[in-house]
């Protein structure tokens, strides 16, 4: 989709060279101001979902950069800006913008603080640490090409973010990919966001003890009324 995009720039700079600022028509009206805006607005066709995740955001956004550079929208005014950009969410996800994410349609906010609050929201209905387990556990397949391999292992390295990560963040993925119990790796996983280390240790902890003491109550015990059962059947017998 951004090659599309790209395609059209330079068309459109070819055009611009030879002394057109639009291309002629063949249908033999005028050409328009916004032609190349329109132009441009059948590559990103695609309308946000209300159910966008994290990952397919970023990689919307990065065509929408390439449409809003071409169209150059930032000499455009805010309010204008900000109508092109909600034109292209879905009703749905332009609901959930206005109540979930806190973004009116009267909001006075700029275009890129209204992007960057989605961005958040988004990223906080994610859990960072299963693209990073699908990235440590990433390998090689059998008949795969090395460079297919690379362009996935790089775009997952990207989903991960490890260009943000520090040391507190690889221990908690390893912890999580390390860990015996299945059910304890599902309840770090469905963490939205993903817990910090010292809450992934304080869940592991509480996880294993209750785990233990579960079992502790369902083992029949030999203790005081075991043995006063046996000595009163025996009193019984001797009687």
């Amino acid at each position: 989709m951004s090659e599309a995009i790209g395609a059209i720039a330079e068309n459109r700079g070819r055009q611009n060279s030879g002394g057109r600022r639009h291309p002629a028509r063949t249908d033999g009206q005028e050409s328009t101001e916004d032609e190349p805006f329109d132009e441009a607005a059948k590559v990103v066709a695609q309308k946000v979902p209300d159910n966008v995740t994290f990952k397919k955001f970023k990689r919307w956004l990065s065509t929408w950069n390439n449409y809003a550079t071409l169209t150059k929208l930032d000499k455009r005014k805010r309010d204008k800006q900000v109508t092109v950009f909600r034109s292209y969410l879905s009703d749905d996800f332009n609901t959930r913008l206005t109540y979930a994410i806190g973004v009116p349609e009267d909001s006075e906010l700029e275009l890129k603080d209204i992007i960057e609050k989605i961005r958040t929201y988004l990223k906080n209905q994610t859990n960072v640490v299963i693209g990073r387990k699908e990235l440590i556990e990433r390998k090689q397949q059998e008949g795969e090409t090395f460079d297919d391999f690379l362009v996935d292992l790089l775009e997952k390295a990207a989903d991960a973010e490890i260009e943000e990560m520090e040391a507190d963040d690889w221990k908690t993925t390893l912890i999580v990919c390390g860990i015996r119990d299945r059910e304890t790796r599902k309840k770090l996983l469905s963490k939205r966001p993903a817990l910090n280390l010292q809450k992934t240790i304080d869940l592991c902890r509480d996880m294993e003890g209750g785990e233990q003491d579960a079992d502790e109550l369902e083992t029949p015990k030999r203790g005081v009324g075991a043995v006063r059962g046996r000595g009163g059947r025996g009193r019984g017998r001797g009687g």
